[in-house]
């Protein structure tokens, strides 16, 4: 996020971040992976009739590698659209389709239909959001939902290129497994002359696996953002 929106409430989500990268810090990695995600905001209305707010089209890719698949693991596409409501509030609905390796050299696909209402804010130099998202997964295995809950800080002086930031996510499963994931991430963002911004990351991820309850990788994380209009940029 290289711009403010009008302020909104307090992000609560820094003080998480800290503490779940704290206790994070403590395993051995088990899997080194490289994520890179590519994601369009394309203008659709300047003023939408019911919000007189902008409309945007979300189109999100993300490709995975690690040697635990190999090679390719996962192919995200991400469609959908993008309201700002003003007031500091952003509401998202995606469809999503993943193809990913399941096991190694075997293909399964994973559908999902998403709700995601964002609340984003500047205090002097530094930007927040706090990212909730409502998933319905539909997988091979049978479909439940999943909520995810991202709290981002981002360290943004308006005249700055460099944006630091950090951030940690959580994600509880709908059915059995519950608390299944947390990812906490620390990285350095560039704007790219306008639209467009390229954020470079080290994530820590805790999954839970069946095997060995839990497992932990380090992810190089790369995000390439391009807006082509005035719009802020979030995470």
């Amino acid at each position: 996020m290289i711009r403010a929106l009008e302020p909104g409430r307090p992000a609560a989500g820094p003080l998480l971040v800290a503490l779940t990268s704290l206790g994070l810090a403590a395993p051995a990695c088990s899997e080194p992976e490289f994520w890179n995600w590519f994601e369009f905001r394309l203008p659709v209305l300047d003023r939408a009739q019911w919000t007189e707010q902008p409309l945007q089209l979300r189109v999100l890719s993300d490709l995975r590698f690690g040697p635990r698949y190999p090679g390719l693991g996962f192919s995200f596409l991400r469609v959908g659209p993008v309201w700002h409501l003003g007031g500091g509030h952003v509401l998202a609905l995606h469809g999503t389709v993943i193809p990913q390796q399941s096991r190694p050299d075997v293909w399964s696909t994973e559908y999902r239909l998403e709700l995601e209402p964002t609340f984003v804010g500047r205090v002097m130099d530094w930007t927040w959001s706090d990212r909730h998202r409502l998933e319905y997964r539909i997988r091979p295995e049978g479909s439940h939902v999943r909520y995810r809950n991202l709290a981002r800080l981002n360290l943004a002086p308006p005249d700055s290129p460099w944006i630091p930031y950090l951030w940690d996510e959580i994600l509880v499963e709908g059915n059995a497994d519950g608390f299944a994931q947390n990812r906490a991430e620390v990285g350095i963002g560039r704007t790219l002359g306008g639209p467009a911004r390229l954020d470079v990351g080290l994530m820590w991820r805790a999954r839970r696996s069946a095997n060995t309850g839990w497992a932990h990788d380090a992810i190089v994380h790369t995000s390439w953002v391009f807006v082509p209009d005035v719009a802020p940029l979030l995470p």
